[in-house]
């Protein structure tokens, strides 16, 4: 996927935005909250011990699948964590901040000088 975004009539590269760093900053933050957002969904699972198998029959799908899903370095899609969630009838609550960057913003340097002057994110 090309890292472009659309803004109006303005088209912003994401690679002349941001550093190959920061990009990968974002990226594992990324990953690491699904990933952890996958582990609380086994462990709450394993903590009211919800049976496996009703899962899979309320879910249409096998035992197997949903071990494979629970393996440790599984990459679950966002659909299935949405019907994992459902057969243990909780609602995913995934926040987006209104401008998605990691915590350190202050840290992240536009590339690209703006009005003959380097910016900072918001």
């Amino acid at each position: 996927m090309k890292a472009a975004l659309r803004k109006g009539d303005d088209t912003t590269n994401l690679n002349e935005e941001y550093t190959d760093e920061q990009i990968g900053e974002v990226k594992a933050l990324n990953y690491r909250q699904f990933f952890d957002l996958k582990a609380n969904l086994v462990s709450y699972r394993e903590k009211n011990k919800l049976d496996l198998g009703a899962m899979a029959d309320f879910l249409d799908c096998t035992e197997k699948d949903l071990e494979r899903f629970e393996q440790y370095d599984s990459d679950p899609t966002i659909s299935e964590m949405q019907d994992y969630a459902l057969a243990l009838m909780l609602k995913l609550d995934l926040e987006i901040p209104e401008r998605p960057i990691p915590e350190n913003a202050n840290q992240m340097v536009r590339l690209k000088p703006t009005n003959n002057r380097t910016s900072t994110k918001p």
